[in-house]
């Protein structure tokens, strides 16, 4: 599977090119350590590029803050404060009239590139600019203004403090409308805020409603396809446990078997018929799930289907995870350590967490000597933001290659008996 979108080394020259006409900021700056001293001052130019911020101090070399580097963006009293991943501080102010100005364009281009980092990019349907954010949770909790982008399958929100977050459509339990802010509440109990949408507020209500139901259309239509001699009606209940990138447990679909049975030609097809069937000789397939996410690998048509695999050995349990290839590459079947979870539980995490990262698999199992190389950069800071990638490389205990039937049941075999 070809999980990178890499950066283009020949674009440097476009990238300087672009960063040469924009505006030039005249301020004071302040560097500060990790213990808040003073370490360097003066006064600068700066420009904000795509991947950086470049200060040229009057008298000094000229540095770059990379906003890969950038952990927190605030900002009051004239003063812009940039936290960075080292604890660093650095601090802008005396832009006069330019503040506000310096102060967007910072936060636009950190946006973008954060959004790139947490793998959030997709087909964006319309941007608020104007909100205010709430996300109530048991713990990474955070308000502030920022940016809402409706995606085709979920809503980004960008704080302007630099926070942001993806909620995926399939995820989200329930919406209520307040008339002037918005409650969502997710499948984890996580609950976010919307509000102080201004002018907006009905324009934004039509464009959630409509984006929510377009995926669920699309799941109906999808589900009625699997099982075209069933009623539609019949069906509804389990399209919503199909929604695009959600995985359905083979009992849950009593009483259709039809859908579960063109669920599994379908793995057939994806040429996973002989995992499918050795893996049910060591559990039991009524526990099974199958999932299939579209529009994967840059084709709106690529279907990438998966197959979970709960399997019980005495006090160990393991989930296996068996999903098509993209062709660019040998398939692998994932084994995640499930020990002390409850199966269910863990399985809806996991496809939870494997959502987060577009169904990426690439910066679950690379290593740590591994992420340091550069072009790894993209998932060493997604490894540091997003919480659900640090849990899927918890849980990943290792991988098994496709080299021939006998060797894979082998191998398999091997890693379950331990």
């Amino acid at each position: 599977m070809q999980d990178d979108v890499q950066a283009n080394e020949n674009s440097n020259d476009q990238e300087t090119a672009e960063e040469a006409i924009k505006l030039e900021y005249e301020l004071e700056y302040v560097i500060k350590n990790d213990s808040g001293n003073e370490i360097e001052s003066g006064f600068a130019k700066s420009i904000v590029g795509c991947k950086a911020i470049l200060l040229t101090p009057l008298g000094l070399p000229p540095m770059k803050i990379p906003f890969s580097d950038l952990r927190k963006i605030s900002s009051g009293n004239w003063t812009i404060e940039l936290t960075l991943s080292d604890n660093n501080v650095i601090l802008f102010r005396k832009l006069g009239r330019l503040y506000d100005s310096f102060l967007d364009e910072i936060n636009d281009a950190y946006g973008k590139v954060t959004r790139k980092v947490l793998l959030m990019e997709e087909k964006l349907l319309s941007q608020f600019n104007q909100a205010f954010i709430r996300k109530i949770a048991k713990e990474n909790l955070f308000d502030g203004e920022g940016t809402i982008f409706i995606q085709e399958t979920g809503l980004v929100i960008a704080l302007k403090s630099g926070e942001t977050q993806r909620i995926p459509y399939a995820f989200i339990e329930k919406l209520e409308d307040h008339q002037w802010s918005f409650l969502l509440v997710m499948k984890s109990r996580d609950e976010f805020v919307l509000e102080r949408l201004g002018r907006e507020t009905d324009f934004f209500r039509s464009e959630i409603y409509k984006a929510i139901s377009s995926l669920e259309n699309n799941a109906l239509e999808f589900t009625m396809s699997l099982a075209p001699s069933v009623s539609p009606i019949k069906l509804r209940p389990f399209a919503k446990k199909l929604l695009d990138g959600l995985a359905v447990v083979k009992k849950d679909t009593i009483g259709v078997p039809e859908l579960w049975n063109a669920l599994e030609t379908r793995l057939a097809t994806a040429g996973l018929k002989d995992s499918f069937n050795y893996l049910s000789s060591v559990s039991n397939p009524e526990n099974f799930r199958i999932g299939i996410k579209r529009g994967l690998w840059g084709s709106l048509d690529k279907e990438y289907i998966w197959l979970f695999v709960p399997v019980l050995r005495g006090s160990k349990n393991y989930i296996v995870m068996e999903a098509s290839s993209s062709g660019s590459g040998g398939r692998a079947t994932y084994i995640f350590d499930a020990s002390g979870e409850e199966t269910e539980k863990i399985m809806d995490e996991l496809n939870f967490c494997l959502y987060m990262i577009n169904f990426r698999r690439e910066p679950i199992y690379l290593t740590e000597e591994q992420l340091q190389k550069p072009e790894n950069e993209h998932y060493r800071l997604a490894i540091e933001r997003i919480s659900g990638l640090k849990k899927l490389r918890e849980k990943y205990l290792t991988r098994v290659f496709h080299k021939s039937a006998e060797q894979w049941q082998r191998d398999i075999d091997v890693i379950l008996q331990h």
